[in-house]
């Protein structure tokens, strides 16, 4: 039995000194401890049912079984066990392939052992990481929806090509109209940080990112972790919104409340709000609020 004290790793990587490179790192933290190693993603099922580890360090692209179809073996059958895929690839595909498969972060091979041992411990107590890298593939426009993961709403007869027509603006009409009837002006928000506390459930990250894209018209910036370990995406609306209100009427939003903003305290040193962009000159377009989330899934 090992310590119960302990974060219990699985690591899984079809290249040997890669792996063993790993173990070496993360054997250095006092609060983890890696349980045993597979070298595909048949190895890594069989090895997870008997060990049932806390986290699986999951190569994506391994011969046979790989990442994404071990993962999605892993979440049916041990749907506690946290998988953090690390890869060489940064491809928008494989990101959210592994997000809809249930896995709870994504790092890339190229990030320092201490950011992938802080991925590690984020993605145990219900966090989400993914690579600074690669974050921004999270918001490119309707991606999700073209890889299957959220179709876009359709409008119209169809077209020539039998494809029916996407209006985003109607959308977005329909998704703010009933809010911006009876807003209070001093409810309006132009930017904001949305800090989105653990568990984190990747599929409502991606429904909360399409439905921001629908009603704001937003540009997301940086997906990343705080200091403290907290997911915190970066939001700036091109029109003022009741974006608290809002936020409370979405299915997959628990709870949310505004916070007084603290700067720096909350993003960290590396983040540099003066650099932001900013649109219109609507409520509060200098200084973004701070609203923090609880999701679930649906």
């Amino acid at each position: 039995m090992g310590n119960p004290d302990k974060i219990r790793v699985l690591l899984v990587d079809d290249h040997i000194l890669y792996r063993w490179g790993v173990m070496g790192a993360l054997s250095q933290e006092k609060s983890l401890e890696v349980v045993d190693e597979a070298s595909d993603g048949v190895e890594a099922v069989v090895k997870a049912r008997s060990l049932k580890p806390d986290v699986v360090l999951m190569d994506l692209h391994m011969p046979g079984c790989d990442g994404l179809e071990a993962t999605r073996k892993l979440q049916e059958e041990l749907p506690d066990t946290k998988i953090l895929i690390n890869t060489v690839s940064d491809t928008h595909a494989d990101l959210l392939r592994a997000l809809r498969e249930g896995a709870k972060g994504y790092i890339l091979k190229s990030e320092r052992p201490e950011a992938l041992i802080q991925a590690i411990k984020n993605v145990m107590h219900g966090g989400m990481t993914v690579s600074p890298s690669v974050s921004s593939d999270l918001w490119n426009g309707s991606e999700a929806g073209e890889t299957g993961l959220y179709p876009m709403e359709r409008v119209g007869n169809g077209t020539e090509s039998g494809q029916e027509a996407v209006n985003p603006k109607a959308a977005q009409d329909t998704a703010t109209s009933g809010f911006m009837s009876h807003a209070d002006p001093d409810s309006l928000v132009t930017d904001a940080d949305l800090v989105i506390s653990p568990p984190l459930v990747p599929t409502s990250i991606l429904r909360l990112h399409k439905w921001l894209q629908e009603a704001g018209n937003a540009m997301l910036g940086r997906f990343f972790t705080s200091r403290s370990g907290e997911s915190v995406l970066n939001v700036v609306l091109r029109r003022p919104l009741p974006l608290l209100e809002m936020l409370a009427a979405q299915p997959y939003v628990a709870t949310v409340t505004e916070e007084s903003y603290v700067g720096g305290g909350i993003l960290g040193a590396a983040e540099d709000i003066s650099r932001r962009p900013s649109f219109g000159e609507g409520a509060n377009a200098s200084i973004p609020k701070r609203f923090r989330l609880l999701l679930t899934a649906v």
